[in-house]
């Protein structure tokens, strides 16, 4: 949640999975939102994920990263 609170400013609609590591987003000021991949749900309503999951699995590759080096930087602050 630090990362999160870090980052986003409370009272922001956050689009998640299903994780449960996202369930207190609610308690801690946010608008949550999110899809049960573990239940056959990729969306609901106009809310998912889609989006940012084939953004964060393509980035590493379009900026000429590798795998690794993104995984262990992109929860870093700049």
């Amino acid at each position: 949640m630090p990362i999160i609170q870090g980052r986003i400013l409370t009272g922001s609609a956050i689009h998640t999975d299903g994780w449960k590591a996202y369930d207190s987003l609610v308690l801690n000021g946010y608008d949550h939102y999110r899809v049960f991949h573990s239940n056959n749900e990729f969306a609901r309503g106009k809310s998912h994920v889609n989006g940012v999951e084939a953004f964060w699995r393509c980035f590493p590759a379009s900026a000429g990263l590798t795998a690794a080096w993104f995984c262990q930087t992109k929860t870093r602050k700049v």
